[in-house]
């Protein structure tokens, strides 16, 4: 079995070291393959994160899969469905945290969508 790997990409410098860590694992178990989750569309991402992903791509041909952006989907359902699609039945290997930094303190706050309160 191919290791499978998920990175759940934030818009800052945590989404981007996801991102590289990911294009690290897929050079260094060349079978692996590679899903990104955005939290936002990647045009709303920091540079570092998009050069990141570019260069992703550019390695990955073939073994990577973008699931939509977490804030397009919105609701838990949609969110549940477009991993499934992502990673079947079978789940993945490992999950790589971009979102949350070491200077996060639990517990961690609900997002606050404007018109949502």
């Amino acid at each position: 079995n191919r290791p499978r790997f998920l990175a759940i990409v934030g818009k800052g410098h945590n989404g981007g070291d996801a991102v590289v860590t990911m294009r690290r694992l897929l050079k260094t178990f060349p079978p692996a393959r590679a899903c990104l989750w955005p939290v936002a569309p990647w045009e709303e991402c920091r540079p570092n994160v998009i050069r990141a992903r570019d260069e992703l791509l550019e390695l990955a041909k073939g073994r990577l899969t973008e699931i939509e952006p977490a804030s397009v989907l919105q609701s838990p359902e949609a969110m549940a469905r477009a991993l499934h699609e992502a990673c079947g039945d079978r789940g993945f290997d490992a999950c790589v945290d971009g979102l949350l930094g070491m200077q996060c303190k639990p517990p961690v706050r609900e997002s606050r969508h404007p018109g949502h309160d």
